[in-house]
């Protein structure tokens, strides 16, 4: 009989645990794919013509121009599907920031270097470290000079297109100048950004990573806040019900003596009144006080009305969402992808964590209460 009652207090712990390990797990997933920068992918169903690799060269010099300063713009350009050892491929013609942006260690990326992914490393050379091999593309041989870590988490498979890409120093190939660009990134805060923001290429969208960063930060500080809100409605039950047996245990010893006779007959029930009285409230505001709960809201998503608009705020994301799938978005959208998918993720692992959370919370409350109150 014990163990059946066990079953669903071990069974509300393990979904608010499981609950809450998926909001850490996916937001910290998320976030540490991200840098801090802004991407643009072209929007190719807006009908008008993406900026060419001449047009970006030409914008990077007028950066390094104007603002005296290094530009910090990255570019890809998507050629078309080539085969390499029986490997279909595509090559992206590319700068070296790119790498960085991405997140990309590449020992170096002149002409005739290549950039591979580790799975292609493996179908391609039999080896994870593949620095150093040569392959043949466009009838040239290249060397790979970097190999970066292919989406084999089962996370990152679900979120990637799927596309074997081989990155190429874009200065390499022949006629460059003509090929379309697919995405660009910069640097948040840097004279590349500001430039970029103030010519606002109409057929590129805009992705600021730092800013989804952000977003899903948000959900650890909700669940903290969360589970915060709920520990403290069953502190403060507690701490009522402690100090009143207390007092009423004082009361007891009042009737008939002086307060000092019933400090001495009674003194552990003072004690105990002062140690819940004072630090249980303490305690409370000493842990709000060490938690962040901050809150982060992207400015174009705030309504003007009520701030406490929550469907606002879901419906301003799903629209965005909508947005976003409804475009022929050219380049690599997996960050893009990634992040829409880890957001509605949260939204659903954030119901089940308050919900479970609150039920398991009020179960033990009754339990603490009914043996303390046989004691």
């Amino acid at each position: 009989m014990k163990i059946k009652k066990l079953v669903a207090p071990i069974l509300l712990c393990l979904l608010t645990l499981l609950s809450i390990s998926g909001i850490i797990f996916t937001a910290v997933h998320a976030d540490s794919k991200f840098g801090d920068i802004t991407v643009l992918n072209c929007d190719y169903s807006k009908g008008e013509k993406p900026l060419t690799i001449g047009d970006v060269h030409k914008i990077v010099d007028r950066i390094s121009e104007l603002m005296s300063g290094q530009s910090t713009l990255a570019f890809c350009a998507e050629a078309e599907e080539q085969t390499v050892q029986k490997e279909t491929v595509t090559p992206v013609l590319t700068n070296e920031l790119y790498f960085e942006h991405n997140k990309i260690t590449t020992q170096s990326f002149t002409n005739t270097d290549v950039v591979i992914s580790r799975s292609l490393a493996r179908r391609l050379f039999k080896t994870d470290t593949a620095v150093g091999k040569t392959l043949e593309l466009y009838g040239k041989s290249y060397t790979v000079a970097g190999v970066y870590d292919s989406p084999d988490g089962f996370i990152d498979r679900y979120f990637h297109d799927g596309k074997e890409r081989v990155y190429i120093n874009y200065e390499g190939i022949k006629d460059y100048q003509k090929y379309d660009v697919s995405e660009m990134s910069y640097i948040n805060g840097t004279q590349s950004a500001v430039a970029l923001e103030q010519m606002n290429p109409a057929n590129y969208h805009f992705t600021n990573l730092s800013e989804k960063s952000l977003v899903l930060r948000d959900f650890l500080h909700l669940a903290a806040l969360i589970a915060y809100l709920v520990a403290l409605v069953i502190t403060i039950r507690l701490w009522l019900y402690l100090c009143g047996r207390q007092i009423n245990n004082i009361k007891e010893t009042l009737e008939g003596s002086y307060s000092l006779e019933s400090v001495r007959k009674n003194p552990r029930a003072y004690i105990l009144l002062a140690a819940f009285g004072i630090g249980i409230p303490l305690a409370i505001v000493a842990v709000f006080l060490l938690c962040d709960f901050s809150i982060y809201i992207i400015p174009r998503y705030i309504p003007y009305d009520n701030i406490f608009d929550i469907s606002h705020y879901l419906g301003e994301h799903a629209k965005a969402v909508a947005e976003l799938n409804s475009s022929a978005l050219g380049g690599d959208k997996f960050l893009l992808n990634l992040y829409n998918g880890s957001f509605n993720a949260l939204i659903y692992e954030m119901i089940i964590f308050t919900i479970s959370l609150i039920i398991t919370a009020v179960y033990f409350y009754r339990a603490v209460r009914k043996k303390l109150e046989l004691s």
